[in-house]
């Protein structure tokens, strides 16, 4: 405004400014001036949940280190009778998981003598599919460097063997009652057709040479395969720059293959993941993309720059997903030399990401069910009249698969809230907010209160601290206890800090505790120079 024709200094109606946000828009690689009300700056081994902030569940051992080498693979068996058995493996060793220990699976010679002779960048995967003949299910996992090999699962025996008749393949998936495998090599001879599918007769993993088995030379598809996924309609065949998809037409062809897209591909075998919401890769773009319902997005555009600018050696990216919390990880190095020991987290319906860091290395994923002791009639107590519960509540249930870990030198570990630490290293939980005030870039701020909303469901401590400088220096940090409750509660801070812009910081080492909301108030100052 002006008076007796000069310009009079706007000034704010009040001396008050106040701002409010819930800790959930995630990580962000925008400038912390401009990054959006509750996003992450920074920070460190917290998920965004709905609705709240709050510290990543820990890592709890399930089972003696029984590989004690490099993990290069990891898939889950289904026996006919419904259980599920987590096989792992490495360079010298292959093992099932059975409850809280492992049992180690030897080669046995047959027809063939072709043990694995795979080093510690030859992956492991697998499946399971029904072989008649024994009326069971049979695992067929590949190494890619000999023929695939077949174990009869838990009720058979403790050896496996090469599977009849098998190829040497880079993948495996099963569709349509048969194995598919992908990018072949022909054991007679050197060579290797990187972008053929082969399957056996439908019903038979056994017989690859009869009526109804294949192949198929995708001579158009460029780059090499990496990986075949099924779907419940088709399956999708990744090469490092295309991806395909394959459909059952019947008849003599059985199947029929088109691309999806020319322009993107999976050039990272391991960090290729089937999951409930879709099929998830990391592109060679530094991007995360989801197939699902016929599309492909992306779903990484929040952490594209860092993964660019910081992972490393990212042939043993990979990724896992947590069923019942719906969350997707990616782990990556930051070294060129090192396994990952770096993440991000998203939620798949908010979509937010997260950072987390390990305090070790860590070489593959796969989904884990802690069991319960099975009920049986001739160990229930007292009379059957006399019983509180069920007998579907006292069945020994496998619940929701929760997702498991395993080191870089083969130790197994799975997420659990129940835990206070990661196989006993201390787990540091931080996020810090900046960009706060960014809307009056003219005056400085001086906040003296912050309000924060949260809730325990452990007891555990908080630390929380301001900076007027985003981040430069915490001039006022406090520390509260947090103890158990079910309702949301509200805590006040009292400080004294000036600056042009702020940030907040929160972090934790223990319990489990969930923020909701912050706010800060501050009274204006004088313009800033």
């Amino acid at each position: 405004m002006t008076r007796l024709g000069f310009t009079r200094p706007s000034r704010p109606r009040s001396t008050n400014t106040t701002v409010r946000f819930a800790p959930t828009a995630g990580f962000t690689e925008q400038p912390d001036i401009a990054a959006p009300l509750g996003s992450i700056t920074s920070g460190q081994n917290v998920w965004v949940r709905p609705g709240t902030l709050e510290p990543r569940w820990r890592l709890e051992q399930t089972a003696d280190n029984i590989l004690n080498d490099v993990p290069v693979g990891a898939f889950l068996y289904d026996d006919v009778d419904g259980s599920v058995f987590p096989v792992v493996a490495s360079t010298g060793t292959v093992a099932f998981l059975d409850f809280n220990s492992y049992v180690s699976l030897q080669y046995v010679s047959g027809v063939s003598n072709l043990p694995p002779t795979g080093a510690d960048n030859d992956n492991i995967f697998g499946t399971s599919v029904y072989l008649p003949r024994r009326d069971l299910n049979i695992a067929v996992f590949t190494n890619g460097v000999e023929p695939l090999f077949a174990w009869g699962g838990p009720s058979d025996n403790t050896g496996f063997s090469t599977l009849t008749q098998g190829p040497i393949a880079r993948d495996v998936s099963l569709f349509n009652n048969r194995p598919i495998a992908w990018n072949i090599h022909e054991l007679s001879s050197a060579s290797r057709v990187v972008n053929r599918v082969q399957w056996p007769v439908g019903g038979d993993p056994e017989d690859w040479t009869g009526i109804g088995s294949g192949f198929e030379d995708l001579v158009d598809m460029g780059g090499a395969g990496t990986r075949v996924i099924a779907t419940e309609q088709e399956i999708i065949l990744f090469s490092t720059r295309e991806v395909w998809r394959g459909r059952r037409i019947g008849g003599e062809f059985i199947f029929q293959y088109s691309p999806l897209t020319r322009e993107l591909g999976a050039p990272f075998a391991k960090a290729v993941l089937n999951t409930t919401q879709g099929i998830f890769w990391l592109g060679s773009d530094f991007n995360i993309w989801r197939y699902i319902g016929g599309q492909i997005s992306p779903i990484g555009n929040d952490i594209q720059r860092t993964l660019r600018d910081t992972a490393q050696n990212l042939d043993t990216a990979f990724f896992s997903y947590n069923a019942e919390l719906q969350q997707l990880t990616l782990f990556y190095a930051a070294t060129p030399t090192d396994r990952p020991n770096r993440a991000f987290t998203t939620h798949i319906k908010d979509g937010a990401w997260t950072p987390q860091r390990m305090s070790f290395a860590v070489s593959q994923a796969f989904a884990f069910g802690a069991p319960s002791s099975a009920t049986t009639w001739g160990g229930l107590q007292g009379t059957l009249s006399n019983q509180s519960q069920s007998y579907d509540d006292m069945l020994g249930l496998l619940g929701t698969p929760n997702e498991a870990l395993l080191t870089s030198n083969g130790t197994t570990a799975f997420f659990t809230p129940s835990a206070d630490s990661d196989l006993g290293a201390t787990v540091h939980s931080q996020a810090v907010f900046g960009g706060l005030f960014g809307a009056d870039a003219d005056n400085i701020k001086y906040s003296h209160r912050l309000r924060m909303d949260f809730r325990g469901d452990s007891a555990s401590s908080l630390s929380v601290a301001v900076s007027g400088n985003l981040g430069g220096t915490y001039q006022a940090e406090q520390e509260f206890a947090v103890s158990v409750q079910s309702a949301t509660t509200q805590e006040t801070f009292r400080f004294g800090i000036p600056g042009l812009y702020h940030a907040v910081r929160i972090e934790g080492d223990e319990g489990r505790w969930r923020v909701v909301s912050v706010k800060l108030d501050a009274r204006l100052l004088g313009e800033a120079l």
